[in-house]
């Protein structure tokens, strides 16, 4: 899905885990804010606010192969 962009049709859609895996797989190869907007059919000050979000609940850098990992 990394190519592709999604319907504009999300407003007051929540964000979904696959949104939140493409905005960390898309920050880590250096995309910006304002493309994984574009990519994703989402407004680029929601994207950037939930960029911050992300990262004030420390979930941003996390992997994408941790997420799925419980914590012992």
């Amino acid at each position: 899905m990394v190519g592709k962009t999604v319907p504009k049709n999300t407003r007051g859609k929540a964000w979904t885990q696959a949104e939140n895996d493409q905005i960390r797989i898309r920050l880590e190869v250096g995309q910006s804010p304002s493309e994984i907007a574009r990519k994703l059919g989402r407004g680029r000050a929601s994207v950037y606010l939930h960029i911050k979000n992300m990262q004030d609940a420390g979930t941003l850098g996390q992997s994408v192969m941790d997420l799925g990992q419980a914590d012992d």
